[in-house]
């Protein structure tokens, strides 16, 4: 049997996204139909946001749009509609809007407030880390992979970025880089407007 944990895991992962069996009376159309319009998002801007665009809280249509997901999620009455729900819109939906609203629910949800949800910097490694550290971490985690078998308790070496491969010496605002770059910290608040339920997602 599937733990919750392993169920809220697997609304992440986009990789392995299957046809679910679902009712289309079970939930609003704008959540079961390809392509549809929320009756909230069509009154004030047309189409939801496409796939594979780049989502920003700090935009109003995007703000708008997560809004609207998360009090549908937010609402619904059992664990197992939310789930569906989510199922259902993470292969319909921008990859980058539902993750939000999908996090915002999970932490505001009373059955879900208590699991465990994975690491912004899994979530969207592309935010935190350069295009080259991505593909450096990515080979050696399969260099590391490749060396281990199921008798060895090894634990893999950290892939480490030098100070200063961001920026340069010449600009003065890079004095401040290890608070403004601090991935844990930009973590914590950005978590902490997820908890807090900001103004433009609430």
């Amino acid at each position: 049997m599937t733990s919750k944990q392993d169920q809220i895991f697997s609304l992440f992962r986009f990789y392995d996204i299957k046809e679910s069996p679902i009712s289309p009376d079970k939930f609003p159309e704008f959540i079961v139909t390809p392509g549809g319009t929320s009756p909230e998002a069509s009154k004030t801007r047309g189409p939801f946001l496409q796939r594979g665009k780049l989502f920003s809280v700090f935009k109003e249509a995007h703000a708008k749009e997560a809004a609207t997901l998360y009090n549908f999620l937010i609402n619904l009455e059992s664990y197992d509609d939310f789930i569906l729900a989510c199922e259902e819109l993470k292969k319909q939906r921008n990859e980058g809007l539902y993750l939000y609203a999908l996090t915002v629910a999970l932490l505001n949800r009373p059955d879900t407030a208590k699991v465990d949800i994975p690491p912004l910097w899994e979530l969207n490694p592309h935010a935190y880390f350069t295009t080259p550290a991505i593909y450096r971490a990515k080979f050696q985690a399969e260099q590391n992979e490749a060396k281990l078998d199921d008798t060895q308790d090894t634990i893999p070496a950290p892939l480490i970025v030098p100070i200063f491969k961001t920026g340069t010496y010449l600009d003065p605002e890079q004095k401040v880089a290890w608070w403004r770059e601090d991935i844990g910290l930009n973590a914590h608040h950005f978590h902490w407007h997820q908890v807090s339920q900001s103004a433009r997602i609430a």
